[in-house]
């Protein structure tokens, strides 16, 4: 074997290993929210992250922790006992979007839905419903699929019998008859199979630096980011983009300044190439 195949046997071998052990490290790192949510879910500390309205920044930090809970739930959800776990969390999110403090994931409160809609308990369909008219952005976001993920016999059933004085807005919300539905269980498969691709909590990781940024994992991230741009084309104009993004959150100077010279090489002019121009002349005069 010549050194030019010795080299590249070489490089092939530790870029594997390299990605063995990046991979290994998110799952451990998902064993770790795992281990979190179990704790948390037998303690008797819920009470530490229930909606008080204590001012913003309090309770943002509450959701930020209840969204690494739902972490945990993605992989380890038990339909036997994780109900009235998973209602209390939806039941504070449901708050908190009402409270109209600044600053909301509602990934979040979707999320939780997600979970509570597995239970398939019928009652839980007021709660949706309120979920999905607190606001303009909540109706725009509160997808009618967890109304069907009850069946649609079960809630038209369920229809014919309550009392309930929203019943009128649920039907407005569903449709008036079943017949109207045109919905399949396989249409509904298939917005099941996308909530466990947006989220991406279950291990293996496939976007780890989404993740790694998301719950601030910052280190992991600047290892991940390392790597992840000996794989791209930085010249290309969206990659470029990107990576001044990622750059920033990174602290890679160095990569930032070849993104943003890249990137200002496509746009030669709008907002963005001046804005882009200016954080340039700023990290060349540091």
């Amino acid at each position: 074997m010549n050194q030019t195949k010795i080299y590249i046997t070489l490089v092939l071998m530790l870029t594997l290993s390299v990605s063995h052990a990046q991979n290994n490290e998110s799952m451990s790192l998902i064993d770790q929210y795992i281990t979190k949510y179990e704790n948390f879910r037998e303690s008797n500390s819920w009470d530490s992250l229930k909606f008080d309205n204590e001012g913003g920044e309090s309770e943002i930090a509450k959701q930020l922790e209840r969204y690494k809970l739902g972490v945990g739930l993605f992989n380890k959800l038990n339909i036997n006992e994780d109900y009235e776990f998973v209602s209390f969390i939806f039941d504070q999110e449901l708050q908190l979007r009402k409270s109209k403090i600044e600053n909301q994931n509602p990934d979040v409160l979707y999320l939780y839905a997600f979970f509570l809609s597995r239970f398939n308990q019928i009652e839980d369909v007021w709660k949706f419903l309120e979920a999905k008219y607190i606001d303009f952005d909540s109706g725009i976001g509160f997808d009618t699929y967890y109304f069907m993920a009850f069946g649609i016999d079960k809630i038209y059933n369920y229809i014919s019998t309550t009392q309930n004085e929203k019943k009128e807005l649920l039907v407005k919300t569903i449709g008036t008859k079943k017949e109207d539905i045109h919905f399949d269980q396989e249409e509904f498969q298939r917005w099941e199979k996308g909530k466990y691709e947006y989220y991406d909590f279950v291990k293996p990781i496939k976007r780890p630096l989404n993740f790694y940024r998301l719950f601030n994992h910052k280190d992991l991230y600047k290892a991940e980011f390392t790597n992840w741009v000996k794989t791209v084309d930085i010249t290309d104009r969206r990659t470029a983009y990107d990576c001044i993004h990622m750059a920033e959150y990174a602290e890679d100077k160095g990569t930032l300044i070849i993104a943003l010279e890249n990137y200002l090489k496509h746009d030669k002019e709008g907002v963005l190439h001046e804005q882009f121009k200016r954080r340039l002349f700023e990290l060349k005069k540091e």
